[in-house]
């Protein structure tokens, strides 16, 4: 049987913001921005969530009720508008996206 390998969810974004999003998808600047300033807030909340430090994060802790807490948590703890919401939403599908192309 083969072993599942175990990928940190830190080294993920990295491999996104780094080569993914520049290289691959040649997105702005701005979306760039963008997208960082969804997993700074990301991060915090998954890992208060799940109450695991941010290093320990894995990409098998991404469920859907998490994603659905984050959203929630985005319109009614932060008072955001449903556009950004959903901005934030697209940050985690295109790493997603990323995830299933590697």
């Amino acid at each position: 049987m083969k072993k599942k390998k175990i990928i940190k969810l830190t080294e993920c974004i990295h491999e996104f913001f780094t080569n993914y999003l520049k290289k691959v998808k040649g997105a702005s600047p701005q979306t760039n921005d963008s997208y960082k300033n969804a997993f700074c807030l990301f991060l915090p909340f998954t890992a208060k969530y799940l109450n695991k430090k941010i290093n320990s994060l894995k990409i098998d802790d991404l469920k859907t009720d998490l994603i659905l807490s984050f959203l929630e948590y985005l319109e009614t703890d932060r008072n955001n508008c449903v556009k950004t919401r959903n901005l934030r939403l697209s940050a985690i599908k295109s790493m997603a996206r990323m995830i299933r192309l590697y």
